[in-house]
């Protein structure tokens, strides 16, 4: 049998998780696809990880798995920049008031109590779809 020495191995928490589903879709009900979602807890003791992220898939859709029992807020996020798409003077004028460069542009943020799965979650992003410059 082998003798392990200088190992230092860390067991994942086994406290009770809970999933949150749901979609993230733009203002006029389009899928977002491969943005972010995120969890972040309000107050978290140390060694807890209070923020939980993940990308949606091709039909905006999302599944996270958060810690039971934690307070925070869930929301929509994508960073984009002026000119990344065209015709779109909405989604512009949120980046202008957010200084330029490249801003994350949200959704509201949902407060949560993580006490159960949560399903058929809707983040709504405050703009309507608009085609990428470089699609065209």
């Amino acid at each position: 049998m082998a003798n392990l020495d200088d190992y230092d191995i860390h067991i994942p928490s086994q406290e009770s998780r809970r999933t949150l589903e749901g979609v993230l879709q733009f203002s006029d009900g389009r899928p977002v696809a491969n943005e972010l979602v995120e969890f972040k807890a309000d107050n978290v003791k140390q060694g807890v990880d209070g923020e939980v992220r993940t990308s949606t898939d091709i039909q905006g859709r999302f599944s996270l798995n958060v810690l039971h029992g934690l307070k925070g807020t869930l929301r929509g996020v994508m960073y984009t920049y002026e000119g990344e798409f065209v015709n779109c003077p909405q989604l512009d004028r949120l980046i202008r008031a957010k200084g330029g460069s490249v801003p994350d542009i949200g959704t509201k943020p949902i407060a949560l109590e993580i006490t159960r799965d949560l399903q058929d979650i809707k983040l709504i992003l405050p703009f309507p779809y608009c085609q990428k410059a470089k699609e065209k």
